[in-house]
């Protein structure tokens, strides 16, 4: 007999992916005026892209290959928590380190960065059993 994890228990999952997800649209649209809308002045640092889109990719290999292995709860709360920091790195990267000169560069790294996060939604932990083995799983 599989025991599921309740809704309380899933709660905080739920709690800390709104926060990552609101604290980069609030960052966004109220320190930053919203989004940028000229077009680029020039190429932005290829450093600052590479850390950008680093952050992207690392989020997006915890959330598809690392997280459905988690054994337990806990350290599928602690995968999560490591990939929606690197997710949100893109925007935060976006926003102090980008700069204004480059506004298309800004917005498509906003956006990605918010997908990043998306992907995290806690859909997935509700098929985890409390004994560590996915439901679907022989």
């Amino acid at each position: 007999m599989s025991s599921r994890l309740t809704a309380l228990e899933l709660m905080p999952s739920w709690i800390i992916w709104f926060s990552m997800l609101a604290g980069n649209v609030i960052l966004q649209l109220n320190i930053w005026d919203g989004l940028p809308h000229e077009p680029n002045q020039g190429h932005p640092p290829i450093l600052f892209l590479m850390m950008s889109f680093a952050g992207i990719v690392i989020s997006t290999v915890i959330r598809w290959l690392i997280l459905p292995k988690a054994k337990s709860f806990q350290s599928m709360q602690v995968m999560m928590v490591i990939g929606l920091a690197f997710a949100e790195s893109a925007g935060m990267f976006e926003m102090f380190l980008i700069g204004s000169k480059f506004p298309e560069t800004q917005r498509l790294l906003f956006c990605l960065s918010v997908a990043a996060i998306l992907q995290f939604i806690p859909l997935y932990a509700s098929s985890l059993n409390l004994d560590g083995r996915d439901e679907n799983s022989i």
